[in-house]
């Protein structure tokens, strides 16, 4: 059996729960973890790169990873292509003639995939969603017959990034699914706001840097208020005692 690649890593990571030192190989159906703290990349044969955050999990097999827990990022050499399996959906990160760069959380029931460079699709059972540099989107337990409604909200992502046609239309991933356009960041927060997500029975805190999904509805209380930047660098900024609820978004058009 050929292996799929070898480690670098730093602090406590382990191969099939056995720590292991620098330059492991690892084979396909290893699981690689680490601790708090740590990390590791996993460095392929033929070529890219799958860096491993701290509290992660990773499956290995000859043809793809799948992320269980924790933060992967991916980065495929040019003309390469990677497919990473989380939640149920399949996440292919390319870059064509240049290299590409996808990020994947897996955290708290949902899934975030977010990409810097090239391109990643994700395909299910529905139409595959196709992220382009500086989108993001985010996969979420199917709860109810509402969550299977496309978003109709878009708006900015980590990094500005020209409109894809692709991108307005969410896919339902295997499983039912569904797949939520990230649609804008919180560049400034102020004490007593709050956010609920679409599904949620509880609100929770907003905090500084968080990313903002379609049908999300922020609040702020008497002492609160928010800001939020969309894909076009619109800024949107809600008062004290206002219920703002992301609609929709158009990066194209404003």
């Amino acid at each position: 059996m050929k292996p799929v690649g070898s480690l670098l890593g730093w602090g406590h990571y382990a191969v099939d729960q056995m720590p292991s030192p620098p330059g492991t190989l690892v084979f396909p159906g290893d699981v690689v973890t680490t601790e708090a703290g740590s990390g590791v990349e996993l460095r392929f044969s033929s070529g890219g790169i799958a860096r491993l955050e701290g509290a992660t999990e990773l499956a290995v097999s000859a043809g793809d990873l799948e992320l269980k827990r924790g933060s992967v990022s991916v980065r495929t050499a040019a003309a390469e292509a990677r497919l990473v399996r989380v939640m149920g959906a399949s996440v292919t990160v390319e870059g064509g003639s240049s290299t590409s760069l996808c990020h994947m959380t897996l955290a708290n029931g949902s899934a975030l995939v977010a990409v810097e460079q090239g391109t990643a699709t994700i395909r299910g059972a529905g139409a595959p969603a196709v992220l382009t540099a500086g989108y993001a989107v985010r996969i979420v337990p199917h709860s109810t017959a509402a969550d299977q409604q496309p978003a109709t909200a878009q708006s900015q992502s980590p990094a500005p990034a020209a409109p894809a046609a692709a991108q307005t239309t969410p896919a339902i991933p295997q499983s039912g699914v569904p797949v939520v356009p990230t649609i804008g960041r919180v560049v400034g927060v102020y004490p007593d706001v709050i956010v609920r997500q679409p599904g949620a029975e509880i609100a929770a805190p907003l905090r500084l840097g968080e990313l903002v999904d379609a049908g999300d509805v922020i609040g702020t209380l008497d002492e609160g208020r928010a800001r939020v930047q969309l894909y076009d660098d619109t800024l949107v900024d809600a008062g004290v005692g206002t219920t703002l609820t992301m609609v929709a978004h158009d990066p194209g058009t404003h």
